[in-house]
């Protein structure tokens, strides 16, 4: 019987809503990359790297992936940040993708 393992964890917001299964993906070897929602600031990003750097695998926790969602206004004002903080000289993990979500698609501007 094969057994299908995801390879890509999407985190539910808030994040520390979702640390338990968080923790627990982050021991699995199959592990390539986090899906980021709702990241609005540059400190979003650092405490999952935090996290990974302490609850994850020494051989994949870094080269784990990061797909960052922006969702809102103050995530577009603070873009700059949020993808400094993929390459500071401290990053472990690496920025592949920005997903942006419009809100006119979830009726926020009515």
């Amino acid at each position: 019987m094969e057994v299908l393992v995801s390879r890509f964890l999407r985190l539910t917001a808030p994040l520390q809503a979702d640390t338990t299964r968080m923790r627990r993906q982050l021991t699995t070897p199959y592990l390539q990359g986090i899906v980021m929602p709702k990241v609005d600031s540059a400190r979003d990003v650092q405490i999952v790297d935090q996290f990974i750097e302490k609850y994850g695998l020494d051989e994949t926790k870094r080269s784990v992936r990061i797909i960052a969602s922006i969702e809102s206004p103050m995530a577009l004002l603070n873009l700059r940040e949020v993808n400094t903080a993929f390459v500071s000289e401290s990053r472990r993990c690496k920025l592949i993708n920005l997903i942006f979500v419009s809100l006119a698609d979830r009726n926020e501007l009515a």
